[in-house]
């Protein structure tokens, strides 16, 4: 453990975490009406969002600019434009709703609704920010994830111990998998091969696998697990651990516990709480372009809290590193996105061809980002 950060005397409940990385959004369960946005840069409190009673399930669309929460005794959703922090719309939900997940497309939110003799889930449309459908449940729906081909949700029932699998083309249930004894919270691998369950009073975690919707393996982890997230690129799985006040690592090579993390009391961490992996995206894309055409290379780099230290790179496999190194600067922080612009190339100087760019920038932890774009040069045919 690296820090630790106040968000609030409340109990902190949901979490989720920006695309960008730069800001992090807790629910506090027992306080009414808050969120706390904690900045990743300097892990401290930056804003604070009034919501409705008891906010809970929390989690961002996949483009960045909206937050839904969960408010379990208003019974309603807050969604929250994200660039202001400020509640732009509220949906009606059923019974004591809980857990929140995002179609990977943006298109629908699903909130778990816990009921009193009507289980369900709720299906919203982005777009209008209306209930558009309603899925019948088990006797109690808490943890939900989307599978990331969007094609079928999971949603763990905490009385009737198994996991609900959702068709999202019908929004049908299509089958239950039995797993441990108070089934939490929900994670599936980034590959989609698997998913990842808590077992609140069985003190494990069950390990599903997605083809077949069977349970390929148990793990045993700390004391009440709850939350669960896994690692963007899915070598791991983070567990925590409410009553032992630890967060168990898990590897997923193995689906054995690796590492355990002490951390402060009664940690909960419902939803996605770990931030994205650092990236490159090389501008203009792909594509076919004439020789009379100019554009300014683009290097978007994204990262939390590292700094760009250098950088190599090749065109048509010859080494063009010097050139980059006069577009990037050095100790450059790439906290939720920096761009770096090489100006004034041409289609006429790269000449009629098929071109190939190989990027790789070092960060400041000692890893690194790469990227690649195909370029088709063709003459210019316009008179």
């Amino acid at each position: 453990m690296v820090d630790t950060v106040l968000p609030g005397l409340e109990q902190a409940y949901g979490a989720t975490v920006h695309p960008d990385g730069i800001s992090v959004y807790v629910t506090h369960l027992t306080n009414p009406g808050t969120v706390s946005v904690i900045d990743t840069t300097t892990n401290k409190v930056a804003d604070t969002i009034t919501v409705g009673i008891a906010p809970s399930g929390i989690a961002v669309h996949p483009d960045g600019n909206t937050v839904y929460v969960v408010n379990s005794q208003s019974e309603t959703l807050s969604v929250i434009d994200s660039t202001t922090n400020t509640v732009v719309d509220t949906v009606t939900l059923g019974i004591n709703p809980i857990g929140v997940a995002v179609h990977p497309d943006g298109g629908e939110v699903y909130v778990t609704n816990q009921g009193q003799g009507n289980p369900l889930v709720t299906v919203i449309d982005t777009d209008t920010n209306t209930v558009v459908d309603t899925i019948a449940m088990g006797s109690s729906p808490l943890g939900i994830a989307v599978h990331p081909d969007g094609d079928i949700i999971f949603v763990a029932d905490f009385v009737d111990n198994n996991v609900s699998v959702i068709d999202t083309a019908t929004n049908t249930v299509v089958d239950t998998v039995p797993v441990g004894i108070q089934s939490t919270g929900v994670a599936v691998h980034p590959g989609g091969s698997t998913v990842y369950v808590t077992n609140r009073d069985s003190n494990t975690v069950s390990v599903i696998g997605a083809a077949t919707n069977t349970v390929v393996a148990t793990v045993p982890v700390g004391d009440v697990p709850f939350g669960i997230a896994v690692h963007p690129d899915g070598s791991t799985v983070y567990v925590a651990n409410q009553n032992s006040h630890t967060v168990s690592v898990i590897d997923t090579a193995t689906n054995t516990v690796v590492d355990t993390v002490a951390v402060g009391v009664h940690p909960t961490a419902f939803g996605q709480f770990i931030g994205p992996l650092p990236s490159l995206t090389l501008s203009p894309a792909s594509g076919t372009y004439v020789t009379t055409q100019g554009f300014d290379l683009t290097l978007i780099a994204k990262s939390v809290t590292l700094s760009v230290t250098g950088g190599t790179a090749t065109l048509d496999d010859v080494d063009i590193s010097a050139s980059l190194r006069s577009c990037i600067v050095p100790g450059t922080l790439i906290s939720g996105g920096q761009t770096f612009r090489c100006p004034n190339i041409t289609g006429e100087f790269l000449g009629e061809d098929t071109h190939t760019l190989n990027v790789t920038l070092d960060l400041s932890d000692g890893s690194s980002v790469s990227d690649s774009v195909t370029w088709e040069v063709v003459g210019n045919t316009e008179p």
